[in-house]
């Protein structure tokens, strides 16, 4: 008894350590940086082999995983300990600072300043946010599924979101009509918002994950917002800092002459 509560323990620690927020790590700066005012229509990429982020400078974009569109209409809404009032990010985009690399976003409140950091590299794209505040707030992420392949193959209707329950948090599975077109998202340390049950469909909901912010113990972390086709977002959210890591050393080196 007193071995299977020790592994009991063991698994559920292990289960929480592979799915939590990940320790800052220096992000490379480039002389080859272009930076600009964020204005609200102007379009973004951020491609690679394997997918891309396509979105205006407010911040909302969509994801592909290719061939998959995965999800599209990205929103954020930060709630702020003590102020009663929701406030829409893409009202705070000041900044969007493109390098070879990596695109960011820079939100700037008088409360809170969060940066949107996104690259690709050859798994698929990945976003991940920087966040500074002087007081705990909520961050809401509205997103709508999409799971749409590529013109001319064909699609399976809308998807369905299954919430995948991992330790304290989990991420939701976006499940289609064909059994092996699926996709995930999730954000470490978030939980889901509106999830409507079946019988409330056809009307569609935006999905959403809501993740608390502790100035005092989590200024020291990102928090990378996870997509991926299949169920594979445990595997990458071990593998993305050396993902970001792998893109700057290889435009750090790169060469239109090679």
């Amino acid at each position: 008894m007193h071995k299977a509560l020790i592994f009991a323990v063991c698994s559920t620690l292990f289960a929480q350590s592979d799915w939590q927020s990940t320790p800052k790590f220096s992000i490379p700066s480039s002389s080859l940086t272009i930076s600009r005012p964020a204005e609200p229509h102007r379009p973004f990429t951020v491609a690679g082999p394997s997918g891309a982020i396509f979105g205006q400078a407010d911040g909302s974009f969509e994801a592909w995983q290719f061939p998959i569109k995965i999800l599209s209409h990205v929103r954020i809404t930060a709630e702020l300990a003590s102020y009663p009032i929701p406030i829409e990010l893409a009202d705070q985009a000041a900044t969007i600072d493109v390098q070879p690399d990596h695109t960011t976003i820079t939100y700037s409140h008088a409360a809170f300043t969060i940066k949107q950091h996104m690259f690709a590299s050859h798994s698929g794209a990945v976003v991940f946010y920087e966040i500074a505040a002087i007081r705990p707030l909520t961050l809401t992420f509205r997103f709508t599924p999409e799971m749409l392949r590529m013109w001319p193959a064909p699609n399976f209707g809308l998807p369905s979101a299954e919430w995948i329950q991992h330790g304290a948090s989990g991420y939701y599975l976006l499940h289609t009509d064909n059994p092996s077109v699926t996709g995930a998202v999730g954000i470490p340390g978030a939980v889901p918002g509106i999830l409507a049950p079946y019988q409330e469909r056809p009307h569609t909901w935006p999905l959403e994950l809501k993740l608390a912010f502790d100035p005092k113990t989590q200024s020291h972390q990102f928090f990378p917002l996870l997509i991926s086709t299949g169920d594979h977002l445990i595997e990458l959210n071990k593998a993305w800092p050396q993902q970001f890591q792998e893109a700057a050393e290889y435009y750090a080196h790169f060469s239109i002459t090679d």
